[in-house]
């Protein structure tokens, strides 16, 4: 991977485990139809170090990017300040790349719902 060219403003791995923790959105980036990228805004958890998307159509365009080629990149933008005068903005990110995996047994399914309800709607659970 790329090293990142403004390293004075890069976050530190606990820095960005907490944004991933504290966050429940962000845009997943998988290779699309005819060699399109294709970023899909969706809810997430972090969970035991991992990222969990949950996806509701076995035939969705996600799932197929992720089939296609199971490299992907993940992006979280949870503030951003703009200052007109200046004509700059400062904002907070996270990309992560990584594997993607399709989770099938009912276990596993089973155990990252457990993670999204914990994480997006705890007072439920």
């Amino acid at each position: 991977m790329r090293e990142m060219r403004r390293k004075e403003r890069q976050l530190t791995d606990e820095e960005t485990k907490q944004l991933l923790q504290k966050e429940n959105w962000g845009v997943l980036s998988v290779s699309g139809d005819d060699g399109f990228p294709y970023g899909v805004p969706v809810n997430y958890v972090f969970a035991d170090g991992r990222i969990y998307i949950h996806c509701s159509s076995a035939e969705s365009h996600k799932l197929d990017g992720i089939r296609r080629c199971s490299k992907v990149c993940f992006t979280v933008v949870p503030k951003d300040e703009m200052d007109a005068e200046n004509l700059a903005c400062s904002y907070e990110s996270v990309i992560v790349f990584g594997i993607a995996s399709i989770l099938d047994g009912p276990e596993e399914k089973r155990e990252a719902m457990e993670c999204f309800m914990r994480g997006l709607a705890p007072e439920l659970v």
